[in-house]
């Protein structure tokens, strides 16, 4: 049977909602067909024909997803997916009681995610969206991308909820605007990649081929199967612009992740569409993490044999150098484009970029030694004949060789650094290829080979110096101050401090207030407590912490006080006009100071004006009446307290009393009383002529009327007026008399 060859149409073509391109090889094809031996040095040929390769669109859908309800937590049954879709799941809830939009907001979807009936992934998902129904009907809504094959979650607990029904659940499809585009070869290592729809079929398709030999190199060099490599594009949840090594299924190191955040995205698609046989130095770099000898732990003791910026540009470039097909694409890196080969050389790596020169020596390596060392190397054999004991006498040698040549401030007894010294010994041994430690040698190469000829990076900083402070030992370092802390006389006081390293030391120091030096306290733990008194109050205090290295670091000194505290708050008074209105103000605390702020009538905001001490004065006019006024009081530590706002106004006066009239019964009669005063109410009382009590009306202005009947001839009425400061004036008692004609 002849060989089906991958062909498109030359013309670009667009995704559709129903197209789908597959392009089939001869199933006869065996994985020997496939990859292939090419000369002495193992090289390897992939044959890229026998790679299929399917584009399709998500489905768009809405189902409905059975849920049920036990302790105020909403949980779903399982339900299939597609694998990195994009979907959103809605819940209409019910409730009897009144929630709120602020708890609403923090109702998580605890989301877990099986793999082809493996869980892969648990994530926690905040609502994208609340919709509130009625007082007691709402709805969430979350969106986000799947990380499996089937799914069920679970809600956080309803707390502000009583009485509880989902009324429904759905899940709707949202990935319209992107395709899963799928290859696979007959060595079982395939892709999958989610991403957006509209790119060019031709061009996605060349340059998933190329990631798929990368892939294939990598399990030849490395010796480990993904089995499938998935890859997200324009994940928004990409706590960076890429990510890799999710480990779906967490029972086996296979199917490896990487996700890519959408400015990444945007790098990728132009190189796709510009050079699609090219590929980005993440995505080569961010795949290659999934090849490593163990499952991805973010532990340096599960990493040191393949710390994921040390051994990943190795793998890497090592798998590109190992493959004929792969050896004249291009990578692009930050604007730069140029071979494998030489892409070094315009690269400027970033300080952090510790062992980036190592890849670079690898590829040199591996032409000149063959790449059965190195599959040995990166699969971390025990047998590799390597020496893996960490205290051995030879890598205690190579230990104290780089710590002296490199000046490292490192412990000789510091398990991981051994671990680290053991990788670079062995490095040694597969670089230069003697029989036994020398330590000439081994300086030799650390100098001048490992570090791809120069000791120090673009920040001059020592490579394998950065490495070993940055991931082996734990520095003494002050992560979180100790601050100014108050509490009032009498009561405990506390500061605290908080330090990384390696069996830290504490002593507290302090200083009182009139005191000359600072003196040790018996205090050596990070938090340091005791009761405030007037003999220590403004005491003065600072930390010393010491590693078992005998590093030292002092902490910022801080005070403890007693806060502010306001003893009478200023009240509110009357003064007639032209006399001189006097509010105070009595606080304690140290190195008082007063700002006090006033808010005149018909104006909208306060004003700070210029009085400075504890006493507001002014004199009473008529624009003053009902001025409103408070004080700021701050101490010397920068604490405040905020007084009570107190009202200044005039007296309450009687300006016209009501008078006594007549009526003519059936007509409505009207009396009145005028005053001056401060924001003043009214409140009038009546008694007619067969009552024996007086009966509050429901008048609350300065005019009382009614209609004059037979009944109320002869009322008796009065007000009484009550202004803003609580004083109460009484007017004159009135009669109301009726008469039957005018």
């Amino acid at each position: 049977m002849k060989k089906k060859s991958f062909a498109i149409a030359a013309a670009a073509v667009s995704l559709s909602a129903a197209l789908s391109l597959t392009v089939f090889s001869n199933p006869l094809k065996s994985i020997a067909d496939f990859i292939t031996g090419a000369n002495s040095s193992s090289d390897i040929i992939i044959d890229e024909d026998l790679i299929d390769i399917s584009i399709t669109p998500y489905n768009d859908f809405s189902k409905d997803i059975a849920v049920s309800i036990s302790d105020n937590i909403i949980t779903s049954e399982i339900t299939n997916c597609e694998m990195l879709d994009r979907i959103n799941i809605t819940i209409g809830i019910s409730t009897t009681n009144c929630l709120y939009d602020d708890w609403l907001d923090s109702v998580n979807l605890y989301v877990y995610h099986t793999l082809n009936g493996t869980e892969c992934s648990v994530r926690t998902i905040s609502p994208s969206a609340v919709y509130i129904i009625s007082d007691t009907e709402f709805e969430l809504s979350y969106d986000f991308t799947t990380y499996g094959t089937d799914m069920y979650f679970d809600t956080s607990y309803l707390s502000g909820a009583e009485g509880i029904t989902a009324e429904y659940c759905t899940m709707t499809g949202n990935g319209s605007d992107y395709v899963k585009a799928e290859t696979f070869t007959p060595d079982g290592e395939n892709l999958f990649v989610s991403t957006r729809a509209g790119i060019d079929e031709e061009k996605l398709s060349r340059w998933l081929k190329t990631v798929t030999m990368y892939l294939n190199s990598l399990k030849d060099v490395t010796g480990i199967s993904r089995d499938t490599m998935y890859m997200l594009f324009d994940d928004p949840d990409c706590p960076t612009a890429y990510s890799a090594n999710y480990m779906l299924d967490n029972t086996k190191a296979t199917n490896g992740f990487t996700v890519f955040g959408i400015d990444t995205t945007e790098e990728v698609l132009r190189v796709i569409d510009e050079q699609c046989d090219a590929v980005t130095w993440c995505v080569m770099h961010e795949i290659s993490h999934s090849y490593a000898g163990h499952v991805a732990d973010s532990t340096f003791e599960k990493n040191y044999n393949y710390h994921d910026e040390v051994h990943t540009n190795v793998r890497g470039i090592t798998a590109i150098h190992n493959c004929c097909n792969l050896q004249d694409i291009i990578i692009a890196d930050n604007g730069i484009e140029g071979y494998y080969y030489d892409i070094y050389d315009k690269r400027n790596p970033p300080s952090d970029d510790h062992l980036y020169y190592m890849a670079k020596k690898m590829t040199i390596i591996g032409s000149e030694f063959g790449w059965d060392k190195l599959e040995t190397f990166f699969r971390a054999a025990d047998d590799a004949g390597y020496d893996h004991d960490y205290y051995s006498e030879a890598n205690l040698h190579a230990a104290e060789v780089l710590k002296d040549a490199l000046e490292l401030e490192v412990s000789l007894d510091n398990p991981d650094y051994l671990k680290f010294v053991n990788v670079l010994h062995r490095l040694y041994v597969l670089c230069l290829n003697p029989y036994e430690f020398d330590e000439e040698d081994f300086n030799l190469y650390v100098e001048s080979q490992y570090n791809g000829g120069s000791e120090t990076d673009n920040s001059n900083t020592n490579l394998i110096q950065q490495f070993v402070y940055a991931n082996i030992e734990t520095p003494l370092n002050i992560i979180r101050q100790p601050e100014n802390s108050s509490a009032p006389i009498g009561k405990t006081v506390s500061v605290s401090v908080e330090a990384s390293g390696e069996e830290l030391s504490y002593q507290w120091f302090y200083r009182e207030s009139n005191g000359k030096a600072f003196v040790p306290t018996g205090v050596d733990s990070p938090d340091f407590s005791y009761t405030l008194t007037e003999k220590n109050n403004g005491r003065q205090l600072y930390c010393r912490i010491t590693d078992k290295y005998g590093k030292t670091e002092v902490t910022d000194t801080v005070t403890t006080y007693a806060p502010v505290d306001i003893i009478k708050h200023p009240e509110s008074t009357s003064v007639r006009l032209n006399g001189t209105v006097l509010l105070s103000i009595e606080a304690e605390g140290s190195g008082l100071t007063y700002n006090w702020y006033e808010h005149a009538p018909n104006t909208n905001s306060w004003d700070k004006i210029d009085i400075s001490n504890s006493t507001y004065s002014c004199r009473m006019t008529s624009d003053k009446i009902g001025t409103r006024v408070y004080c700021i009081v701050t101490d010397k530590y920068g604490e405040t307290a905020v007084s009570n706002v107190a009202t200044i106004g005039i007296p309450t006066s009687i300006t016209k009393q009501p008078a006594n009239i007549t009526a003519v019964i059936g007509t409505r009669t009207s009396v009145n009383v005028k005053a001056t005063g401060t924001n003043l109410k009214y409140k009038w009382y009546i008694k007619d002529q067969d009552s024996n009590k007086w009966v509050v009306t429901n008048t609350n202005s300065s005019t009382y009327s009614f209609i004059m009947s037979k009944k109320t001839c002869n009322r008796l009425a009065y007000c009484e007026i009550t202004d803003d400061f609580g004083n109460v004036t009484k007017s004159n008692t009135i009669i109301i008399k009726g008469s039957l004609k005018k």
